[in-house]
């Protein structure tokens, strides 16, 4: 298959700022996402640029969740009452009226629209978790299905600074926000905006601190651990001014942010700028390049996203008065993701059959992406640039796991087939593809035995609907009860490697330790008795849903 190479979106990005203005063409989004009445802002895109949430402020039916000590006041008060605690919780003078709340700038929701035929519309506004009565934003999407969203909400109840994490699951809810924890993290103006790169490897934080320059300045962060960041640090003057920097975005190869500033030489208010990344630890920058006119006005443009699959830069302005999201085509369409599709197969029957296909990055193993194939065929999209795991899910299976990976800099113009087995599970068949291995008489595993098992924790967390039980064997050689130690022994070893180096949940796996007890032939020679000293891993699944066993179909000739 014949590749051509890809663009990069920063030197396009300098080549239309030396253009003539007529070649850029704004387009405000419908009415379906902005509205006279209320400022729209905070535009963030899926990675396709299909579907686009956004912040509405002072919107009057917000969600009116307030948690304290875990319940919910907005249930239980009156009007009046709430009223109060609303007011109390933005800041506000304990006498202010509803209507003043409801339009206060402190009242922000998240909404969602889809791409249609020609606009986004299919407008949805999500209850809680993901909305309540005090500021609700989403900041960057990592991998696919973890949202970074604004500011950190205790069990109790309550506000506090920061950011929290969430993602959605797999009926379609928001799970509850959780905080993301980024070390020594301070800001002198409650008004804070974050970006994070698709790997979710590096945040950058726009703060005013005791050491910038004045106002807010842009700060680097990266990831330590799980939702875990490094101490924001400074990035300098080559980005950095005594003015606002604010609302940064990072682009998909981590090479260009953009950003927004009302330094001075600029079209007047906020202006939006990008520059470029020149090595690989965030130290050496581009002067940072303003976009011109008609992007660019004497009004305040803000809040850029760039969508490198589609070639748009989305941002707000205030050109027409309020706050509106509009969007402009400032480089080609480069897709981000591969088109893979095929069919899931029961390999015993050779049928096609319903199932679920998850996906996940390898660096993670979380499968949270997931479709839902009723007929026995899937096409999902898979992120270029990194290895992914692949597998198909249904009660009272077993599916294997696959690895694909596309290359960054290709462009894939043909869909990518892969078929994927998936087995009825057999409590008394051994999954494991190869012989663990461990030193003489002892339960330490060999180290050549890793990878085997390393295959069978990520397929174990593919089909977390499976639990296991890990079954030790000896030999007849030896004392009984030692043999039945040892092979006890082992079991456990195995499942210690599973959870602590793979994290795989520890009651999802049982072990147990036969010795002697269930040779596979009568121990008379080495070579037999080689054979009965092993390790299996049987599926233990005591109870089968048999009512997800759909009707299975013959795969069509190709």
């Amino acid at each position: 298959m014949k590749v051509l190479p890809t663009i990069s979106i920063a030197l396009f990005l300098c080549l239309c700022l030396s253009i003539s203005a007529q070649t850029y063409h704004i387009e405000k989004l419908n009415n379906d996402v902005n509205t006279d009445l209320y400022d729209e802002i905070a535009p963030v895109l899926s990675s396709d640029g299909q579907t686009i949430y956004f912040t509405r402020e002072g919107y009057p039916f917000f969600n009116k969740t307030i948690l304290e000590n875990g319940q919910n006041l907005a249930s239980s008060l009156t009007e009046e009452e709430y009223n109060v605690k609303l007011a109390e919780s933005y800041g506000y003078p304990k006498n202010t009226t509803y209507s003043t709340l409801a339009s206060s700038e402190f009242n922000q929701d998240i909404w969602i629209a889809e791409q249609g035929e020609e606009a986004f519309e299919k407008v949805s506004h999500p209850d809680y978790p993901l909305n309540n009565a005090h500021p609700n934003s989403i900041c960057a999407i990592v991998n696919n299905n973890q949202f970074i969203v604004l500011n950190q909400f205790p069990e109790e109840g309550g506000l506090k600074k920061g950011f929290s994490t969430t993602y959605k699951k797999r009926n379609g809810d928001w799970a509850k926000p959780v905080p993301l924890n980024i070390e020594g993290f301070e800001s002198l103006n409650p008004d804070v905006s974050l970006a994070a790169s698709h790997d979710g490897e590096v945040l950058i934080l726009s703060l005013e601190t005791k050491e910038g320059y004045g106002n807010n300045d842009l700060y680097i962060s990266f990831k330590i651990g799980k939702n875990k960041y490094s101490k924001p640090r400074h990035l300098g003057p080559a980005i950095n001014s005594s003015a606002r920097e604010t609302s940064p975005t990072i682009s998909r190869d981590k090479k260009t942010v953009f950003f927004s500033s009302n330094r001075s030489g600029g079209s007047g208010g906020m202006d939006i700028y990008f520059v470029k990344r020149l090595d690989a630890d965030w130290r050496i920058l581009s002067a940072p390049q303003r976009f011109i006119s008609p992007i660019n006005t004497p009004a305040d443009e803000s809040q850029p996203y760039f969508v490198k699959s589609t070639g748009e830069l989305y941002f707000i302005s205030k050109r027409a008065g309020s706050s509106d999201i509009y969007k402009v085509k400032i480089a080609p369409a480069i897709p981000d993701e591969v088109t893979l599709a095929g069919y899931i197969i029961n390999p015993e029957t050779n049928r096609i059959m319903s199932a679920d296909i998850l996906s996940a990055p390898v660096r993670t193993n979380i499968f949270s992406n997931i479709f839902e194939s009723t007929n026995g065929y899937f096409k999902i999209k898979i992120p270029k640039g990194e290895p992914y795991r692949i597998v198909a899910r249904k009660d009272g299976y077993f599916g294997d796991v696959q690895t694909v990976a596309f290359k960054e800099e290709n462009v894939y113009f043909q869909e990518q087939h892969v078929n994927m087995n998936i087995s009825p599970i057999d409590n008394q068949k051994n999954i494991l593809s190869n012989t663990v291995y461990f030193a003489r008489s002892t339960a330490e595993i060999l180290e050549d035995s890793h990878e085997c098992l390393e295959e069978l924790g990520i397929q174990l967390l593919a089909n977390d609907h499976v639990n296991i039980i890990i079954e030790g064997h000896t030999d007849n050689i030896g004392e009984e009860t030692a043999l039945y130690k040892l092979s006890e022994e082992r079991a456990i070893a195995i499942k210690a490697y599973l959870v602590n180096r793979t994290g795989v949940p520890s009651e999802r796996i049982q072990t147990m330790g036969y010795g002697p007890a269930f040779p596979v032939n009568n121990n008379t020679s080495e070579g037999l008795r080689q054979e009965n000293r092993r390790v299996e891993v049987k599926v233990f699944q005591p109870e089968i849903n048999t009512h997800t066993h759909l009707q299975e179909e013959y795969i069509p000739n190709k």
